[in-house]
């Protein structure tokens, strides 16, 4: 498996878990398929019990657009939002299936003398 990047970090707000979760709600629309013009949500995907999983709308191509997944706990006297992003699974698979295709040609090739 290759190396994915990630991030992850924690978001402290003085906020019960219901707000934060009902301020994200607002601002992201279910995924499509297919999408020919932005919405009027910039993230899609979905947000359901304490948790959710997005990602940002865009209108152009980027393979490594990254997956923001997270969760909201109550904490003192508001909320914590555990956030962790990393890359889509179809960019994270192309080192491995791009660098094959590259290295085996090179690996057959005899040194020139």
């Amino acid at each position: 498996m290759p190396w994915v990047p990630f991030w992850s970090f924690d978001i402290e707000t003085p906020l019960p878990p219901e707000e934060v979760l009902g301020r994200l709600s607002a601002q992201v629309e279910p995924e499509r398929l297919f999408r020919l013009l932005r919405g009027d949500h910039p993230f899609e995907g979905e947000v359901s019990g304490l948790g959710f999983k997005i990602q940002h709308i865009i209108n152009y191509r980027n393979s490594i657009l990254p997956v923001i997944e997270g969760e909201v706990a109550r904490h003192e006297g508001g909320s914590v939002v555990r956030i962790s992003m990393r890359m889509s699974q179809v960019p994270a698979q192309c080192p491995r299936s791009c660098g094959a295709g590259l290295i085996r040609p090179l690996a057959a090739a005899k040194p020139a003398t």
